[in-house]
């Protein structure tokens, strides 16, 4: 039941009928993040939260999503990162990727070449 509530904030939240400049190979991405208010934010990142736990377990040094933080730091987190244009491309599980390793202390120098590979990377794929 909980797993079929989980899926429903995905379906409701994700994958719901946008446009398709709001999608990165099927993922949705910056430009439809900036699109929700503050409260559906939460809601998204609430579902995602759960999902990763239910799938992934409660890991402490986990890359995907980051433990001893508030959904609301998360967000806020999200925004930040989204705030540079060249960055909506990217969809939001990687940037919540990205987010956490930055929130985790990565050397930001490391941190920084791997995000211009992945920018690289998400741009490229759409023209195929």
């Amino acid at each position: 039941m909980k797993l079929l509530l989980l899926l429903s904030v995905f379906v409701g939240l994700g994958w719901s009928q946008t446009a398709d400049h709001e999608h990165t190979v099927g993922l949705t991405n910056g430009r439809y993040w900036t699109t929700l208010n503050r409260s559906e934010q939460l809601g998204f990142e609430v579902g995602y939260s759960e999902a990763w736990h239910t799938l992934h377990g409660w890991k402490t040094d986990s890359d995907g999503f980051p433990k001893n933080v508030t959904i609301g730091e998360v967000v806020t987190g999200l925004n930040q990162y989204y705030s540079a244009p060249e960055n909506l491309i990217v969809p939001v599980s990687t940037a919540l990727r990205f987010w956490t390793k930055k929130f985790q202390g990565e050397d930001p120098m490391e941190w920084a070449k791997e995000l211009a590979e992945s920018i690289r990377y998400w741009h490229l794929s759409q023209r195929s």
